[in-house]
């Protein structure tokens, strides 16, 4: 014992002594050398450095250079210079003979430089209208694609999402609908290339959700993304900009020493089980199936009213509905000099979803280069490649699920709690319609994703002089798609017979555009002029091919071998082309920092059109006024006060190949008189209209500027108007052209806006500070024009009989809901046969009669008469829906369809809070919509109540029954169906929500080797909503407008937990 308390002894003796000489060591004085630099490699004289907690101290001399004695090892250097950003850095052993330092330069609110269209700009300048989000937001972001990171963080741009599958699209709209049937989304630019940004739908059925194009960018890699929301903003960018322009900057080298950083995040993510529905268990459902006459008696003696616990009894959301993962991984290196700089980055994501079977893996490398390749010549390149594999369920909207078909998450509620997990039935399998389980569709359905894509540019830089600069920038985005389906072969699964089923398609695209570009810009006393001459060549094309067989012998080897299917269906392909020429001028003049004025135009090629419609013009101007800037102007404490005012246009081409000129494709006729054969013959594929113009949009803007207290308070406004005329639709052409449909040009449309962003800093005192954001954004679309007086949108599929669920309307917003007005359930009172009646005498008799009619609606067709002469026309049986007769002719026919709702929201707001203390940060984001409304599909399905499939306990509890009579819910019957169960305003839904979207919490080490970040975010994480479904902002059909505000079997959005850790090596 004494001799292990000895060699502990001598253990602690050695361990002081060691460190007591290592101190020592440390303590010894040494001189730091150095030179300070700017951001451009420029030397700065005066710079202050000094010693943190000491009273030591020095300037930079002439030459930037400094010299700090009698140091030690650990002490902090602080080198501070006005207009720059602080550095510090920590004393050394092994110092370098000279250290060189970058320092940053200080951006306010107001001298922080955007992106436009082509160029770079003051904030204070702008004459347009632009909003900006800094990577910093973005790259807390755990889905794989940026854009629902934008969601609330800029006024005039909605951000809906289309799904919560992993890698699933965000509908991202700038300042409304800007088209119907043409393109609707924002033109993407990173780094100066345009982008192929459509998504990958794959096989994704009936509207499901489809692969964004934006996943396979890794947010880590963007420094700040910029909108360019206004006519005038985006007119540089032509018919590509007609929905709004989004430029994404990618993070570049700086001069200074080499920096490597390696980052990870984890996460996890669940739908809580507060969000599931509450449906039926296996008693309830019994009783429904009971009062439908779908039980059979001996299912009726064993389990109508059994409450065991032993019966089986499956809540299909608990088994549908598993823990998913998301893992991030970043490293990158940067660094260079004045006259170089690098950065090059490397990523893996991968994201297991909330249901089986669905995720999204992507691996990404990033790399650009900028040097100083002469006195006047400076190039700079980027390369991007990424690589995807997305995995997918079936979120469409088929409805025959004893085919295997429709939303794994729409059968998930509707599915029997009979079953069990092998698909064993506990009731009369001859009465049971159900099939399959939700685990069925989810495990024998196979949808893969491949997408392999390459973007990059090179550019050159070359100074004239006296003013004039030339610019010549070429771009590729080049990629690749491999989609794959297989239905495996399963009893349960099978479709007419087919023993497997396979798919298989292979894609790929290509586009290339290049721009050159003459500058000049000159500073004569008070004038600024920069000026701008451009040409720009687009080419891009895209080709296909397809392959699609039926049953396999085995599932083994799923869509890898499709020759070995016996049936071998379809294989098709396609080649398409289209090129742009441009050519553009700008010129962008100031007058004593007062007065700005911004005119440019552009002229637009498409080859898309015919030969008469093939250019047009984009002409905008815009000008600014700072007011505050003026020698009348003595208000203290205000740093600008600025108007604004533009007016631009825009045009949309055609979105696809041949529609304005012929393309063709291959049919079979039969030929021979005595002998007959088939023989292949090439006709137009598509209705050609030599007729299609452009897509015209005319928006006029006014804006407000103003910021107070060096920017403690800044505040953005703006009002637009703006017109599209000669809307492209695919709709009903004559039957004389031999097609049923083509792109024609119908009408006209109008947005109209109201756009509020306002930044404060409450707090800024010692360690702790305290800044918000509030942002408003009223915006809508409505129909001015149209070739007919109403034409049918919305959710069309042919279950539906009576049409389709949306309109266009001249007069009305876009979106808005056609169907019936519901005026409550007929009761006994409402037929002669009944009256006088109590209810348990109406209740006895009509049980009688439902047995009689085998609950069935056609064999209560005829049996009663309507006590009302008003209601001769609709009312046949007590308990059926009572639709509104809004002609008064006493029939419900399509006469009586009308307006019942509006998807678009009234206003869409968001608030932020950022509160700092020393190294911690708290960040508090919510974003909500109010006034918007939702057509609830799910809940349509699920209010049939014929005892087929499940339902709520919400609508089964408001039923009518002849026992309990209510004017809530219809009764159930055997045959209810779409045919009785009108789609009506009962179906559309408030969908005004407050979620809080985001809460991040930041610690920052700084340690002499590194700094790190840790954090722990939460997402998505609570919506205050009345609507029933599982998230009140969603979009059936993704970006396609005509289809906004539906909701039926979409994958729910998940909440995320998550971790991460930030490491900076110095």
């Amino acid at each position: 014992m004494m001799k292990r308390i000895i060699q502990i002894a001598n253990f602690l003796i050695l361990f002081i002594l060691t460190f007591f000489i290592t101190n020592v060591a440390n303590a010894q004085d040494i001189t730091v050398k150095g030179i300070v630099h700017d951001p451009k490699g420029i030397t700065i004289p005066g710079a202050s450095v000094s010693v943190v907690n000491e009273l030591k101290g020095t300037i930079s001399d002439i030459d930037g250079k400094f010299t700090v004695s009698n140091v030690k090892v650990g002490d902090i250097i602080l080198i501070s210079f006005i207009g720059y950003e602080k550095y510090t850095f920590t004393v050394k052993e092994s110092m370098k003979p000279e250290i060189k330092v970058y320092l940053k330069e200080s951006v306010s609110e107001l001298d922080e430089v955007v992106v436009i269209g082509y160029g770079e700009q003051k904030k204070e300048d702008l004459t347009g209208a632009i909003s900006r989000v800094s990577g910093k937001d973005i790259e807390r972001s755990t889905n794989a694609s940026f854009e629902n990171e934008l969601q609330g963080r800029m006024a005039g741009v909605r951000v809906v999402s289309n799904s919560g599958q992993p890698g699933a699209s965000s509908s991202v709209s700038i300042r409304g609908v800007n088209s119907i049937g043409g393109n609707n989304r924002p033109l993407y630019v990173i780094d100066g290339v345009p982008i192929i940004s459509d998504d990958n739908m794959g096989f994704a059925q009936n509207e499901g959700s489809g692969q964004s194009a934006m996943a396979d960018i890794n947010p880590a890699d963007i420094k700040s993304v910029e909108v360019l929301k206004d006519a005038s903003s985006t007119a540089i960018y032509g018919s590509m900009g007609s929905n709004g322009v989004i430029l994404i900057t990618t993070k570049q080298g700086e001069a200074g020493d080499i920096k490597t950083n390696v980052s990870g995040k984890y996460g996890v993510q669940e739908l809580p089980k507060w969000m599931y529905k509450d449906v039926l268990d296996t008693p309830g459902y019994m009783s429904l199936r009971a009062e439908t006459n779908r039980l059979s008696s001996t299912d009726s003696l064993n389990y109508l009213g059994n409450t065991s616990d032993t019966l089986t009894n499956t809540n299909w959301q608990d088994q549908l509905y598993r823990q998913g993962y998301v893992a991030d991984i970043n490293a990158s290196v940067s660094g260079g000099t004045r006259k170089f700089n690098f950065r090059t980055s490397a990523n893996y994501y991968k994201s297991e979803g909330i249901i089986e079977n669905s995720g999204f893996e992507r691996i990404t490398f990033n790399a650009n280069v900028n040097g100083q390749v002469s006195e006047k010549l400076r190039m700079s390149s980027t390369i991007y490649i990424a690589n995807s594999d997305a995995q997918q369920v079936n979120t469409g909207t088929g409805f025959d699920p004893s085919k295997g078909q429709g939303s794994v998450v729409l059968q998930g509620l509707r599915a029997q709690p009979t079953l069990d997990l092998e698909g064993n039935n506990l009731i009369n399998n001859s009465l049971a319609l159900f099939n399959n389980t939700p685990l069925d569709m989810v495990r024998l359905n196979s949808m893969q994703n491949l997408t392999n894509v390459l973007v990059g540019n090179l550019s050159l830089d070359y100074n004239i002089g006296k003013g004039f600069a030339l610019t010549t920038r070429y771009g590729v985005n080049n990629g690749n798609r491999e989609n794959n389906f297989y239905r495996a072969t399963n009893p349960a699964n099978r479709i007419d017979d087919i023993d497997g089923w396979a798919k298989r398609r292979f894609s790929s695209f290509s586009s290339w555009n290049w721009d050159n570009q003459i500058r000049y810009n000159k500073k004569v006393n008070k004038f600024n002029v920069n000026a701008l001459l451009m040409s720009s060549l687009r080419s891009s094309q895209d080709n296909w091919s397809s392959q699609e067989a039926q049953n396999f012998p085995s599932d083994a080897l799923k869509w890898y071998n499709m020759g070995a299917g016996t049936s071998q269906l379809s294989n098709n392909s396609g080649y398409g082309k289209r090129t742009l020429m441009s050519f553009t001028a700008r010129a962008i003049l100031s007058y004593d920092n007062r007065y700005f004025l911004t005119v440019s135009e552009r002229i637009d090629g498409a080859s898309q059109f015919s030969k008469n419609n093939k250019w047009a013009s984009f002409p905008a101007v815009s000008a600014s006024w700072k007011i505050n800037q003026e020698k009348f102007f003595s208000v203290r404490n205000v740093d600008l006060l600025k108007l604004r005012a533009s007016y631009g246009t825009n045009g949309s081409p055609a979105s696809r190949i041949g529609q304005s000129l012929a393309i063709y494709s291959t049919h079979y006729g039969v030929l021979g008189s005595e002998t007959k054969y088939r023989s292949p013959a090439l006709r137009e594929a598509f209705f050609t209209n030599d007729e299609l113009k452009w897509e015209l949009t005319k928006e006029l803007n006014f804006g407000l500027d103003f910021s107070f207290y060096k920017s403690r308070i800044t505040f953005t406004g703006d009002y637009y108007i703006k017109n599209t005329d000669d809307l492209l639709l695919n709709t009903n052409v004559p039957g004389y052209t031999g097609f049923k449909e083509g792109l024609v040009n119908v009408g006209s449309l109008q947005n109209k806006g109201l756009e509020l962003m306002l930044k404060t800093t409450n707090v800024e005192s010692g360690d702790f500070s305290w800044s918000s954001s509030i942002m408003y954004t009223n915006a809508k679309t409505y129909i001015t024009d149209l070739n007919v007086d109403k034409l049918n949108t919305g959710y069309q599929n042919p279950w539906i009989n009576e049409g389709a669920t949306q309109r266009l309307i001249i007069g009305k917003e876009l979106g808005t809901f056609w169907g019936r007005k519901q005026e409550g359930v007929f009761q006994y009172e409402d037929f002669k046969e009944f009256r006088g009646m109590t209810t348990e005498e109406a209740a006895r008799k009509y049980r009688e009669d439902l047995k009689e009619a085998k609950y069935q609606v056609g064999g209560l067709n005829g049996k009663y008469t309507p006590w009302k002469e008003k209601d001769v026309g609709q009312a046949r049986y007590p308990g059926q829906p009572k639709y509104k007769d809004l002609n008064g002719d006493g029939k419900i026919n399509s006469e009586d369809l009308t307006e019942i709702g509006n998807a678009q929201p009234d206003f869409v707001w968001s608030l932020g809070n950022d509160f700092t203390y020393k190294n911690l940060t708290l960040s508090i984001f919510i974003v909500g919509e109010q006034g918007r409304q939702m057509a609830n599909l799910n809940n349509w399905q699920l209010s049939f109540l014929n005892g087929s499939h499940n339902t709520t306990q919400e609508i089964f509890d408001n039923r009518w029954t002849p026992e309990n009579p209510t004017e809530d819910t219809h009764i159930a019957l055997g045959s209810n169906n779409q045919s009785t169960i009108s789609f009506s305003d009962d179906f559309i839904e408030d969908a005004s929500f407050v979620r809080l979207k985001r809460i991040d919490l930041m610690y920052r080490f700084v340690r002499e080797k590194f700094n790190a970040n840790l954090t722990f975010s939460v997402s998505d994480i609570y919506t205050w909503t009345n609507y029933s479904g599982y998230n009140p902002d969603v979009s059936l059909g993704g970006h396609n407008a005509l289809k906004m505000g539906h909701d039926y079997g979409i994958y729910p959005l998940p909440i995320t937990y998550n971790v991460g850790l930030n490491l900076t090596f110095k």
